[in-house]
């Protein structure tokens, strides 16, 4: 199955080496088969330097709203872009009552998200986002799961990403995209058995940005997701998350649930 992975990165070169490119060598993937996005030239020079020239790299905007309507627009329409962060510092898969490294390829694992979207006709598929085994389940979910953009796959000028009247949001991102692609589609794809290790929040990035721009992260966090709620009351709703953070719990819909396979 052809499809590209885009890694949109801002300020973490070292980051992106270290992490989530080894992981991607672990895995076995092919090189040519990834793009990073970079904010401005300066950046590419940087990024350029600290990975020896080995990956294609990309000017794209600042901003990781921005970002990825900037490269669902580049690449060629219809295609399959799988979406990871530059901070992947593993990916792991459900074993026995624990989580260990997993033994799928990148390409099994872009083949079932992207299987079950089709058979589904949804536009939208990822993995759990959370890192505890207890909620990680051994099937592929179908309806309305929160989709992280950490490990995404989509396709190339999809309406969620490109629509020219899509707000871009410095953060809470993903929680829109999940419910664009859900009230658009009718469903998204969540591999259930899949993990990120991941730091969530962690310094630079997302971050970056919106402090370069004179702003809090959490306050601009709780922001956006209250507006993405107004948008959309009647399938998710605020909930506030021990330390006063913010959330955005969406319902839970599902349709199917295929088992693991």
């Amino acid at each position: 199955m052809k499809y590209t992975i885009a890694i949109p990165s801002y300020r973490r070169p070292d980051i992106l080496k270290n992490q989530t490119l080894a992981v991607l060598d672990r895995l076995s993937v092919n090189r040519d088969n990834i793009v990073i996005f970079v904010a401005n030239e300066e950046e590419y020079e940087t990024y350029n330097t600290a990975l020896n020239g080995e990956y294609q790299i990309v000017v794209g905007v600042r901003g990781i709203s921005s970002q990825r309507k900037f490269y669902h627009n580049w690449f060629p329409i219809g295609e399959r872009i799988v979406s990871i962060d530059d901070d992947m510092a593993d990916l792991l898969e459900l074993g026995d009552k624990k989580l260990i490294p997993t033994q799928y390829t990148i390409d099994d694992i872009v083949s079932m998200g992207y299987k079950y979207a089709e058979l589904e006709n949804a536009k939208m598929w990822g993995i759990n986002p959370t890192m505890n085994h207890f909620f990680l389940k051994n099937h592929v979910s179908v309806g309305l799961r929160y989709i992280c953009a950490n490990f995404m796959g989509t396709f190339a000028g999809d309406w969620i990403f490109t629509d020219p009247n899509r707000r871009m949001t410095p953060t809470g991102e993903d929680h829109h995209s999940t419910l664009r692609g859900f009230t658009r589609y009718g469903s998204v794809v969540r591999l259930e058995f899949l993990c990120p290790k991941t730091k969530y929040f962690a310094t630079g990035g997302i971050d970056a940005c919106v402090t370069e721009d004179g702003a809090k992260r959490a306050d601009r966090h709780a922001e956006e997701l209250k507006w993405v709620q107004s948008r959309y009351p009647d399938i998710s709703s605020i909930q506030i998350k021990a330390g006063g953070v913010v959330n955005l719990r969406l319902k839970p819909i599902t349709f199917n649930k295929y088992p693991r396979p």
